[in-house]
């Protein structure tokens, strides 16, 4: 199955719709572009690949630019994604040192 049918179905899967009642869901393919690799970010510690993921998939949805992305600012990267992910969860954020 392509990510045009997979990503609408999980959306609707887990509940994003019932969080996010302003948007509607998809009942469709979804009309997906690929970045070419000149305009992606580049991962190269070998341990950051899901933030990298998150990141670029991110570029892609917003359709904005982000600033360049490097293993420096990927603890502030994944405290940034650890907050979204909690956004919209019921459960109270950990604290983190």
């Amino acid at each position: 199955m392509c990510l045009r049918r997979i990503l609408p179905a999980l959306l609707q899967l887990t509940g994003f719709y019932d969080v996010r009642k302003d948007l509607k869901p998809v009942n469709r393919e979804w009309d997906l572009r690929f970045a070419d690799k000149d305009h992606c970010f580049e991962q190269t510690d070998g341990k950051s690949c899901g933030p990298f993921a998150c990141k670029m998939m991110e570029v892609l949805v917003t359709r904005r630019q982000l600033p360049n992305i490097t293993e420096k600012n990927m603890k502030y990267i994944r405290r940034g994604i650890v907050e979204r992910i909690f956004s919209f969860s019921k459960l109270a954020p950990v604290e983190t040192s």
